[in-house]
């Protein structure tokens, strides 16, 4: 995943120093939807058949 070391290391360094809700308020929504599925019922079935069209299976839990 490109473009978000900047806030890796800014999430990394409060979770680190025990500032969990830092670190929790510190990740994106940018970066929250290149690894998760969040959001209305009908996206996220869209985004898992655009993954599954591509012969790949996300972790799903």
């Amino acid at each position: 995943m490109k473009g978000f070391g900047d806030e890796a290391r800014r999430v990394k360094a409060a979770w680190d120093a025990g500032s969990y809700d830092d670190a929790i308020e510190g990740v994106s929504d940018d970066v929250l939807a290149k690894l998760t599925f969040f959001g209305p019922r009908e996206e996220i079935k869209r985004r898992i058949e655009d993954y599954a069209s591509l012969r790949v299976c996300p972790i799903l839990y």
